[in-house]
């Protein structure tokens, strides 16, 4: 049996020196899945996602904690720690998208408008958005805001694509007719 795979037997029986162990050999493994995944998916924010790549690697060895009793030997275990990382990161990304306003910056101003113009289109949209659903908002600003494929969306929030570019298509149909 490999390296890992007896670290993980030992952590699954509450091992605390084997778990200090695991976590100081794979540690840059975790934290590398982690800013892969949030890099994929936010990828103008290099600097946040590093932020949140450190949290996202203490949420997956708390997960590794919890769940190593799990783990069948029959395995990569390279695979499961990053398969925890990886679905660590897609639930980091899904709470920092809930229920949040983004920011108005000075860079959201209209073309060759000012900055009062943009404030007036911000609080439309925002308004427009009260009449979606929670996830025709959610996958209407991962869509926007975030720039996400409806694939990636797909992806990121478990569901099937076809229910991504439905619900998308659904959200824009109701904001266009709150926005006329």
């Amino acid at each position: 049996m490999a390296r890992l795979e007896l670290l993980l037997c030992a952590v699954a029986a509450g091992d605390e020196s084997a778990f200090n162990e695991l976590h100081e050999s794979t540690h840059s493994l975790i934290y590398r899945e982690a800013c892969s995944v949030l890099n994929k998916y936010r990828p103008n924010c290099p600097e946040r996602n590093a932020e949140d790549a450190n949290d996202v690697t203490q949420e997956t060895y708390i997960r590794i904690w919890k769940a190593a009793g799990t783990y069948r030997p029959q395995g990569s275990p390279v695979k499961w720690l990053e398969r925890i990382a990886e679905n660590c990161a897609r639930m980091w990304l899904r709470k920092s998208t809930e229920g949040k306003v983004m920011p108005l910056q000075d860079s959201d101003a209209i073309p060759g408008g000012d900055f009062a113009d943009a404030v007036v289109v911000r609080v439309a949209a925002h308004q427009a958005m009260s009449v979606l659903t929670d996830r025709e908002r959610k996958i209407f600003r991962l869509y926007i805001d975030m720039g996400l494929t409806h694939r990636e969306i797909a992806q990121l929030m478990n569901i099937p694509l076809s229910t991504a570019l439905t619900t998308s298509l659904r959200a824009r149909k109701k904001m266009q007719a709150q926005l006329a």
